[in-house]
C-alpha cells in the first residue's frame, strides 16, 4: 500500500514538474517574441530619426538589448525543451524562429558596440578636432553646474575651465590632434562665442553657437568674423551649439549644412545661417 502511494506521489510530482516547465517555456517563448518585436520597432524608429539630429543612443541601446535578450531567452527555452521533453511544442518552434531572426542583428550590433565604436572613437581622438570639441562642450556644461548656471567670461574662458579642478581637462583638449599637419600655429584651436560671455546657460536658446573650430590665441573668442581663421581643405569646420549638438559650416555656402527627416530613413539636405546671439 505504501509503495502504491509513493508511486502516485512520484507520478503526480513528475506531472506537476512537466506542467510547470511547459508553462515556463510558453512564457519564455512569448517574452522572446515580444522582445524581438520591440527590437524591430526600435530599429524602424532608429532609421526614421537618423537624419533629424535626435540623440539616438537610447534607441540604439534598446535596439541591441531587445534583440540580444530575445536571442538568449530563445536559446534557454530551447535547451529546456530539449532536456525535459521528448516532443517539441509550439513554444520550441517559436523560440527557434526568434533565435534565427535575432541572431544576425545581435551579432552585428555586438560587433559594432564592442569593436566598431571604440575603434571609431580612437580614430576620432587621433585625427579629428571633434573629439576635443565635445570634451570642451561637456566641460562648459559641468562648469555652469558649479557656478550658478553661468558660463565663463569670453576673455578668460580657457583659464577658467582649466582652473576648475572638477573638470577632466588638459591643455591638449584645446588643440587639434593634428595641428602641425594642418598648419595650425595658434595656442587655441577653438573659439568661444563672445556673445555668451558670462551669460546664464538656461537663458540661451539651444541653437545658438557655443564653440567652433578655429586657430587663434589662448582664450580665443569672437563671432562670425572668425569662422574663416582656420581653413580646412575639406571645405568645412565643425560648430557646436549650446545643445551640445554639432554641425558642419561650409565655406562655399557660408552656412551650416543640416538635414531634415523625410521619414523612413530618408532625409533632405538644406543650409542655415548660424545663430550667434541668445
Amino acid at each position: 500500500m505504501m509503495h502504491v502511494k509513493l508511486l502516485c506521489i512520484y507520478s503526480n510530482g513528475r506531472l506537476m514538474i512537466k506542467y510547470w516547465i511547459d508553462d515556463i517555456t510558453e512564457r519564455l517563448a512569448t517574452l522572446a517574441l515580444w522582445l524581438f518585436i520591440a527590437g524591430v520597432i526600435c530599429c524602424i524608429l532608429f532609421f526614421m530619426l537618423m537624419a533629424t539630429g535626435t540623440d539616438l543612443g537610447f534607441f540604439a541601446i534598446l535596439f541591441f538589448l531587445s534583440f540580444t535578450l530575445a536571442f538568449l531567452i530563445s536559446i534557454l527555452n530551447m535547451i529546456l525543451r530539449i532536456f525535459t521533453s521528448k516532443s517539441f511544442s509550439k513554444s520550441f518552434f517559436i523560440s527557434l524562429v526568434v533565435l534565427l531572426l535575432s541572431a544576425i542583428p545581435t551579432l552585428m550590433l555586438g560587433g559594432i558596440f564592442f569593436l566598431g565604436v571604440p575603434a571609431r572613437q580612437a580614430r576620432e581622438k587621433a585625427n579629428s578636432g571633434t573629439y576635443n570639441l565635445r570634451i570642451l562642450g561637456e566641460s562648459f556644461k559641468e562648469y555652469t553646474k558649479k557656478h550658478d548656471g553661468y558660463l565663463p567670461e569670453a576673455n578668460s574662458w580657457c583659464d577658467q575651465l582649466l582652473a576648475d579642478k572638477g573638470l577632466s581637462l588638459a591643455v591638449e583638449n584645446f588643440h587639434h590632434p593634428k595641428a602641425k599637419e594642418l598648419g595650425l600655429d595658434g595656442k587655441c584651436h577653438f573659439t568661444f562665442n563672445e556673445n555668451l560671455s558670462g551669460r546664464k546657460l538656461s537663458e540661451i536658446s539651444d541653437n545658438v553657437v557655443l564653440l567652433f573650430e578655429a586657430d587663434g590665441d589662448w582664450n580665443f573668442s569672437g563671432g562670425s568674423k572668425l569662422l574663416n581663421t582656420r581653413y580646412n581643405k575639406d571645405g568645412y569646420i565643425t560648430v557646436m551649439f549650446v545643445s551640445q549638438k554639432t554641425a558642419d559650416y561650409w565655406y562655399d555656402k557660408e552656412a551650416l549644412r543640416k538635414f531634415k527627416n523625410e521619414g523612413f530613413g530618408r532625409a533632405s539636405m538644406y543650409y542655415e545661417q548660424p545663430c550667434w546671439k541668445p
